[in-house]
């Protein structure tokens, strides 16, 4: 039975809806104003909160902003009714993260409606984050384990044959210890990354922050990012920037710097040392485009139709580790951003990956 919340300093008003409420159903807990709904939800943690915006104590909009700080809280369907219908006051509640807008006086039928497509909503996301929760249990031990194991087992030889062992024996037991490190290093801030981008693509707040935010030197920070990875790599020579374009772009310096680092890192991974990743980004129609290429391993249309995070692609062909979370996160990136991701490939031949996001034309 879903928990839901109604704060409403107005009894006749509260009363109205908990009896609907509960005469379809759901558990209902009551408020007279936000503070108390505040301590509600902190302890109850309901299913969905619908509240009143001009309240004494605490009003629905401080309400609200305290509800989004906390990440317990923060992914609860949120939805106001007032009595105010002024354009910059909807505005301005959508803008702070909440769910729906419903004026005084409103139709319990609308209210129903507004509830059923937020809590359908809801369970959308809670099985989204169970697929993903079971797809850790499932992948994240192993990724964790064959790093943790070579760090475990090189330690040891240290911890017990130090004695015995020549200096370049040490120095190579220690390289692979941190090369080990650096490994379980990538994989937990890859799954960290594709995380942020998950909770970012279900917060209309913060996506609609990220979707208005515009960098004004989108190739400075290519140009930074490529470096570094393939420097990480030790393939600096491989990989080649073509065309540049500085023009500006809507999205964030972070979004960017992970878009085209787990582009470059793919495709250095699954092509061999030597062979050229071509890189461009360009002006198109309205968008900035990014594209990079190699010329290694490739993938089937199969292969392009699964990318989701936790699929590795060509593990047997080039035993290659990663979990596939690169191009999840740069899709998830595409699509809180406005713009789209496109995958060409040919096996045994090529790859191209291509990224457009909206031009910041007027800045």
């Amino acid at each position: 039975m879903e928990k839901i919340l109604v704060i409403e300093d107005e009894d006749n008003v509260r009363s109205s809806i908990r009896d609907l409420l509960q005469g379809v159903g759901y558990d209902v807990l009551e408020a007279e104003n936000g503070r108390k709904g505040l301590e509600l939800i902190r302890s109850s943690n309901p299913d969905l909160i619908i509240s009143d915006i001009m309240m004494p104590e605490m009003d629905g909009h401080a309400l609200l902003e305290e509800t989004q700080k906390d990440p317990l809280t923060a992914a609860i369907p949120f939805i106001f009714l007032t009595a105010k219908v002024t354009l910059s006051d909807m505005r301005l509640a959508m803008n702070m993260g909440a769910d729906d807008y419903l004026t005084k006086p409103f139709r319990l039928g609308d209210l129903l409606k507004a509830i059923n497509t937020r809590l359908e909503k809801k369970k959308k996301l809670d099985e989204k984050i169970k697929n993903i929760t079971d797809n850790i249990t499932k992948y994240i031990p192993h990724e964790l384990r064959t790093p943790l194991v070579s760090i475990a087992g090189f330690s040891d030889i240290l911890l017990n044959d130090l004695d015995s062992l020549q200096p370049d024996e040490v120095l190579t037991i220690v390289s692979r210890i941190k090369k080990g490190s650096l490994r379980l290093h990538a994989t937990i801030e890859k799954f960290l990354v594709y995380l942020e981008t998950e909770l970012i693509a279900e917060n209309p707040h913060y996506r609609l922050e990220c979707y208005n935010a515009v960098l004004k030197s989108p190739d400075e920070v290519i140009k930074s990012a490529v470096l570094s990875t393939a420097s990480k790599a030790e393939r600096q020579d491989d990989v080649k920037i073509l065309q540049s374009c500085s023009s500006p772009v809507y999205m964030t310096a972070q979004f960017l710097e992970t878009t085209i680092g787990a582009l470059v890192e793919n495709a250095l991974k699954f092509s061999e040392a030597g062979s050229t990743v071509k890189i461009r980004s360009f002006s198109d129609g309205g968008f900035y485009r990014l594209e990079v290429e190699d010329y290694g391993a490739g993938m089937t249309k199969e292969q392009i139709a699964m990318v989701a995070p936790f699929t590795q692609f060509n593990r047997d062909y080039v035993q290659q580790s990663g979990i596939g979370l690169g191009l999840a996160s740069i899709k998830n990136i595409a699509d809180i951003c406005g713009g789209s991701l496109n995958i060409e490939s040919r096996p045994g031949e090529y790859t191209k990956v291509s990224v457009a996001f909206r031009a910041a034309e007027n800045f």
